[in-house]
């Protein structure tokens, strides 16, 4: 990493470490919790996986299992069944059996 690049990032890290101090104890815990809402952890959660994925504009994971878990934890009342329709709906089937020959991720739309 270059100079000015480590400098800006220790800036940054500096900053957030200000920020986060000065932050009360009831400030972390809302933050925390609308962190959880906007993520659709909490709260409201999607009525489909492809409505997941259509709020979230798309879902990146390093494994599938990963992506899958998190449509479904986004998702009321989801099922493992369910996602893999959802996927297979949306053109996913040639990108899981494109992973499972090459080992990587494929790129799927809802």
């Amino acid at each position: 990493m270059s100079t000015p690049a480590r400098d800006a990032l220790a800036r940054s890290a500096a900053i957030l470490s200000a920020m986060s101090l000065l932050a009360s104890s009831v400030d972390r815990g809302r933050i925390a919790a609308l962190r959880l809402t906007t993520q659709r952890l909490g709260g409201t959660r999607s009525a489909s996986p492809a409505d997941a994925v259509r709020w979230r504009l798309a879902v990146q994971a390093q494994e599938l299992p990963g992506a899958k878990r998190s449509l479904g934890l986004r998702t009321n009342g989801c099922t493992e069944t369910a996602v893999n329709a959802a996927l297979d709906a949306g053109g996913a089937s040639e990108a899981r059996e494109r992973q499972a020959r090459a080992g990587t991720t494929g790129r799927c739309r809802p």
